[in-house]
C-alpha cells in the first residue's frame, strides 16, 4: 500500500483487484482508498471518500458499486454512508443510517448492502452456524 493505515475495511472486488479503504495512518482519520490489481502488482489510488473514517462497514455489492458507512472519523461516530461508483471512480452520498456506528459490517445479500449490528443482534434473527 502507499498509505499506511489501521483500522481500515479491505475488500475484494472481482478476482483479482484488492480495495482497502479509509483507517488510521497513526495522527489522522483516511479519507483515501487504494486497490490493488493482483496482475500488475500495483497499488492505485482511488478518489477521496467524503468523510475520513476508521472501524466502518464495507462492502462490493455489484459490479459497479462499493458502499462504506458509520465508523469513527476522529471525533465522533458517524451515521454517514457512501457510495462508490467503480465506473467513474467517484463517491456519492448517501442518506445516514438511523444511528451512529462503528465496529460494523456490511454484508451483500442479492446485491444490496445490508448493515451487520455486530453488536446488536434482533432477537428475530436466526444465526446460521452450519453451512
Amino acid at each position: 500500500m502507499r498509505t499506511r493505515r489501521t483500522g481500515c475495511s479491505a475488500i475484494s472486488i472481482l478476482d483479482n483487484v484488492c480495495m482497502v479503504i479509509g483507517g488510521f495512518n497513526g495522527s489522522k482519520r483516511l479519507d483515501s482508498a487504494e486497490m490493488y490489481d493482483v496482475r500488475e502488482g500495483i497499488w492505485h489510488p482511488v478518489s477521496l471518500m467524503h468523510t475520513s473514517r476508521s472501524n466502518f462497514g464495507a462492502c462490493h455489492a455489484d459490479d459497479y458499486s462499493v458502499y462504506v458507512a458509520g465508523g469513527f472519523d476522529g471525533q465522533t461516530t458517524t451515521k454517514d454512508s457512501e457510495r462508490l461508483d467503480l465506473r467513474n471512480r467517484r463517491w456519492q452520498s448517501l442518506p445516514d443510517m438511523n444511528e451512529a456506528k462503528s465496529a460494523l459490517r456490511l454484508v451483500k445479500l442479492a446485491d444490496h448492502a445490508f448493515l451487520d449490528e455486530l453488536f446488536e443482534i434482533p432477537d428475530d434473527v436466526e444465526v446460521v452456524t452450519n453451512w
